[in-house]
């Protein structure tokens, strides 16, 4: 039970005392300009202490405090296991420079200074300190407090939350050992490249102080839920997840060296060590060497579902085994990557690529003339809605650079694709990411439409391109794609794809297309009947997201051979001129006929602003000839509308690709 200070009317003659001390000196504790100030008890106050500190320094906690004043009202009482000793006790406000205002301290101290006990706390966070001034080890407790502490340990992080409780021992000079429950963490650091946010875990820990300031920090706990974002890479872990936390680093500010950073759960494994940087403007990652090891059935999205969202391949699942052996250096550049693949598959849910049954050993180097070599197979590599067959890439990697040994070839639509002298640079910024002769050889057609659901129509395609090339997000190709349809040629030149795997991809071409038997072609897209031959230029052709946006097209046919047009086929050129008319006597008995001969037709359009304007084969009076007649009866088809929405024009060849004819005004 406390004793209260002697009574008012026993200290009436005492006088109050004012002790003022330069420095005091402790392998725990310095303190320099102390001032302790006694009141007695009065006859309407009770007796009052007050300490003020200019300096006080802890130097086993990192901590330093200036201007540091307390008030509080000491009492008096025996020690239970020692009744013949007393224990002195006060508990008051304190303040400090640059500290709030709602903190409270409180000491216990033995009447022979054997011991001192030390409880600051603010509202229901409490820290507890056992200052043992002779034999005993100096004891740290946590209850409820604040992470804001952590403020002291990683001065580089915001600390925006979370719950620390924890036990503390001095095991030696500047060295602490003891256990630590933390939940709810949340911080990040000033630039936003690492944060966490709802961290809980808990394990042993030690903290050392090392030379020149530096902190050494081992820690191996469990983690039971929280959301780590580190650059690209974002991982979460929901509520009730046991991951094993094993880690040590020495470092001071944002300046750390990882000996070892390692994760682990059923499924999943992550080796770290290396070098960290965080203190100035460029790189992070100043050297790394990283060993995962993931079961892509069971984890690919929360372990790599984020970088490839930061890469813009969102909602891709993936399957198999993968290991992964990662060398980096100064700014994080990847020089050395060595990964095994066990029937790995990766699938775009836009079908834009899709592999299956990749296995085999994959080997990168950018580091001297290190080597490193590449035997990898795959049973399908689904591209852009093709369906590639099976293949074999072997390969060297030397400089940055993968170089295929032998040519791959891959089966399409009962031909093949031919990929020689393949040289792949990934992170080439500025020249060839990669680059390939290609040769395409015996692809039916029929088959390759109906993969992009296109009208079916018979032909094969070849092409022999001297280089394709893939640099920054842009594909190129060197030659012209020949295609073999309706016993004439289409030859596709100046090809070129922005984006091909990205959002919005976009398509560049020119197309010429020469002898194209008309009949067969009008046949399969349901357009009627036209007998003769077709030549044609598409010239400046852009699609975006695979839909036309731009291109100066003009189709003419040939004036030799046999020539005719169904009723049917007449009507739909009718349409297509945006409101034409056949005109003379002849249009008037035009449903007395099943077919007419003709001279010549011409059509042209030129899309732009999605407006296409509209021509013939000649034009007057503001109108234009798309159809010229020959013999009896003769009909000319005319187009009015020179100007026409590409929207309303598509969905009239929509209309008369499902049979939708529309009728002859």
């Amino acid at each position: 039970m406390a004793t209260p200070m002697p009574q008012a009317a026993a200290l009436e003659t005492r006088h109050e005392l004012d002790l003022r001390i330069a420095r005091i000196a402790h392998a725990q504790a310095e303190a320099e300009a102390l001032r302790l100030s006694f009141r007695p008890m009065g006859l309407e106050q009770p007796a009052r202490l007050v300490l003020d500190i200019e300096r006080l320094k802890m130097p086993a906690l990192d901590q330093e405090l200036r201007s540091v004043h307390l008030e509080c009202e000491p009492s008096m009482q025996a020690r239970p296991d020692a009744p013949e000793l007393a224990e002195w006790a006060c508990q008051g406000p304190v303040r400090w420079r640059g500290g709030q205002a709602d903190w409270s301290l409180g000491w216990r101290s033995a009447s022979d200074l054997s011991a001192i006990q030390v409880r600051l706390a603010q509202g229901s966070s409490e820290l507890v300190l056992d200052l043992p001034l002779v034999g005993k080890r100096m004891v740290a407790q946590a209850r409820r407090l604040s992470a804001g502490w952590m403020q002291r340990l990683l001065p580089q992080w915001q600390w925006q939350g979370g719950r620390i409780d924890g036990r503390l021992e001095h095991t030696a000079p500047s060295q602490w050992r003891g256990e630590l429950k933390a939940s709810a963490l949340a911080a990040q650091t000033p630039d936003g490249r690492f944060a966490l946010a709802g961290v809980a875990l808990s394990g042993p820990f030690e903290i050392a102080n090392r030379a020149h300031g530096q902190l050494s920090v081992a820690a191996r706990s469990t983690l039971t839920a929280g959301e780590v974002l580190a650059g690209p890479f974002y991982v979460g872990w929901p509520e009730g997840s046991a991951v094993s936390l094993d880690l040590a680093m020495v470092g001071q500010g944002g300046r750390w060296q990882v000996d070892r950073l390692s994760l682990g759960e059923d499924g999943f494994s992550a080796a770290v060590s290396g070098r960290l940087d965080n203190s100035g403007s460029g790189g992070w990652v100043q050297a790394a060497d990283i060993a995962i090891g993931i079961d892509l059935d069971r984890h690919y999205e929360r372990y790599l579902g984020g970088v490839m969202t930061w890469l813009g391949q969102r909602d891709v699942s993936a399957r198999g085994q993968l290991d992964v052996r990662v060398g980096l250096a100064e700014n994080g550049r990847l020089t050395r990557l060595d990964a095994a693949l066990e029937d790995v598959g990766l699938r775009h849910p836009a079908g834009r690529y899709d592999l299956v049954g990749v296995t085999g050993e994959l080997g990168f180097r950018d580091d001297g003339d290190d080597e490193a070599r590449t035997a990898l197979g795959w049973r399908r590599l689904g591209v852009s809605g093709l369906p590639l067959e099976a293949g074999r890439l072997v390969a060297v990697s030397r400089g940055g650079e993968l170089v295929a040994q032998s040519p791959v070839v891959l089966g399409l639509f009962g031909g093949s694709i031919t990929l020689d002298a393949l040289r792949i640079r990934p992170f080439d910024a500025e020249g060839d990411r990669l680059s390939a002769a290609v040769e395409l050889r015996d692809i039916d057609m029929t088959s390759l439409a109906t993969a992009f659901r296109w009208p079916a129509f018979p032909g094969r395609l070849d092409a022999s391109l001297p280089r394709l090339r893939y640099s920054g997000e842009r594909l190129t190709v060197d030659g012209e794609l020949d295609i073999e349809a309706f016993d004439g040629s289409i030859d596709i030149g100046a090809l070129a794809i922005e984006r091909p795997f990205g959002v919005a991809p976009a398509l560049s071409a020119d197309v010429r297309m020469r002898g194209l038997d008309l009949q067969p072609m009008t046949e399969v897209f349901g357009f009627g009947r036209i007998e003769g031959r077709l030549d044609g230029d598409i010239v400046g052709l852009r699609l975006l997201d695979w839909r036309p946006v731009a291109f100066d097209a003009d189709l003419r046919s040939q004036e030799s051979g046999r020539r005719r047009i169904s009723q049917l086929a007449v009507e739909q050129l009718t349409s297509v001129g945006g409101g034409g008319s056949v005109s003379g006597l002849q249009g008037r008995l035009l449903g007395a006929f099943d077919s007419f001969s003709y001279r010549r037709i011409g059509l042209s359009c030129r899309l732009a602003n999605d407006v296409c304007e509209m021509g013939g084969i000649e034009g007057e009076d503001g109108s234009y000839t798309i159809l010229q007649g020959s013999g009896l009866p003769q009909i000319t088809i005319r187009g009015f509308q020179r100007r026409v929405d590409w929207p309303v024009l598509l969905g009239r060849l929509q209309a008369m690709l499902r049979g939708a004819a529309p009728t002859v005004e």
